[in-house]
Order: structure tokens, then C-alpha cells, then sequence
């Protein structure tokens, strides 16, 4: 497995331990800037399509703010480059 499916494997993996569907991510994905449509990070949370580096840095965020408000650690991976 290379760094980029590590990547999302890593988010993919923190997302669902949310409990949150993919719009409800969404919404908290977009109140921080993100750009991608809800249709577009579904799939991308399903493995059926790609997120710029940016937008993915915005999804990781959007996780792991989901963990720091339930007083936990951030487990989704920031990308290394934007």
C-alpha cells in the first residue's frame, strides 16, 4: 500500500469511527472551507473518487474536530504538502 492509500485508509477509517453519515460530515467539511460538493466526498469516503491534496486537508481537519469536541485525539492524517 503506498503513502496516498495509507492517507486514506487513515481518514476513511476515522470518518466512520464519527458514527456520522457522509452529509453530516459534509456539512462540517464545508463550514471549513471545503470546496467539494457532498456528492463528491461521499464518493470520495467510499473509494469512488478523488479530492484535491487541499480539500483533503479540509476533510482531515473536519474529523479530527469531530474527535476533539468529544475531548479525544485527531486521528485522521494531515496530508504532507498543500
Amino acid at each position: 500500500m503506498n503513502s496516498d492509500q495509507l492517507k486514506f485508509e487513515s481518514i476513511r477509517q476515522a470518518f466512520m469511527h464519527t458514527e456520522l453519515s457522509a452529509y453530516n460530515m459534509w456539512v462540517i467539511y464545508y463550514s471549513l472551507g471545503g470546496t467539494a460538493t457532498s456528492d463528491e466526498l461521499e464518493a470520495y469516503l467510499l473509494d469512488e473518487g478523488n479530492l484535491e491534496v487541499a480539500q483533503e486537508w479540509v476533510l482531515a481537519q473536519s474529523v479530527n474536530e469531530v474527535f476533539l469536541d468529544a475531548d479525544a485525539n485527531h486521528p485522521a492524517p494531515y496530508p504532507q504538502a498543500l
